[in-house]
């Protein structure tokens, strides 16, 4: 966490795949899969708003693929 309480932000970017894809992780919360640049953009802002509902319906965008990745980690 960063000094200021912010949680910690990072990335796996799978280094294989065109488009862009991979995973971005927020603090301990169960890490949000991505599959192209607006997806990744899209999930930064959400993360940004602190809002969860827009979160939930990031994840909801994403599809079937990303929702499964997310449960593979919980």
């Amino acid at each position: 966490m960063a000094a200021d309480g912010t949680p910690r932000l990072w990335f796996e970017v799978d280094s294989d795949r065109d488009p862009i894809a991979g995973h971005m992780h927020v603090g301990d919360e169960p890490r949000r899969s991505f599959g192209c640049w607006l997806e990744l953009v899209a999930l930064i802002e959400q993360t940004r708003a602190g809002s969860p509902a827009a979160v939930s319906a990031a994840r909801d965008q994403q599809g079937p693929s990303a929702r499964a990745d997310d449960q593979e980690e919980r």
